[in-house]
């Protein structure tokens, strides 16, 4: 956008979930692993972190990008 001037916004998602969501994300393997009394495997001595996103919050975030022009 910057090489053309066309004003633009990005939008970047991580981790969404919610209702339908993918059976092969981390919550779910965990969530599976502790209702059955499983162990979960632990990486990089827990240092390691994500953000998860519920999928209304992403909706609510896009219509009110979807509101404003980008600058």
């Amino acid at each position: 956008s910057k090489l053309y001037n066309i004003p633009s916004t990005g939008l970047r998602f991580f981790t969404v979930y919610g209702p339908a969501g993918r059976p092969d994300m981390a919550y779910f393997g965990f969530t599976n692993k502790l209702l059955k009394g499983e162990t979960i495997e632990i990486f990089n001595y827990g240092n390691c972190k994500r953000d998860f996103t519920y999928i209304d919050d992403i909706v609510e975030g896009v219509k009110r990008v979807m509101q404003a022009p980008p600058e």
